[in-house]
């Protein structure tokens, strides 16, 4: 699906579907957007019988992206 959101735009994205968002350059404003996952991945060091290795949640990618910001020489207080 290829659209254009506009203020007060609700989309809903199944399961699965990859997407990439773009703000043009002619926007007037920044984006903001709320994402709302019902899910939380847990991965497993094995694929059978596996231990814990790693989750994903707001705090935890929130985190990355810190450490992305701070590496690539980006300012943290833009987040």
């Amino acid at each position: 699906m290829t659209g254009i959101a506009k203020p007060g735009t609700y989309i809903y994205e199944p399961a699965g579907e990859a997407h990439t968002l773009v703000i043009t350059e002619d926007s007037p404003e920044p984006m903001v957007a709320v994402f709302r996952g019902c899910w939380r991945p847990i991965y497993l060091d094995k694929a059978v019988d596996g231990g814990f290795a790693a989750y994903e949640d707001g705090f935890s990618l929130l985190e990355l992206t810190r450490k992305y910001y701070c590496e690539a020489g980006m300012d943290v207080r833009q987040l």
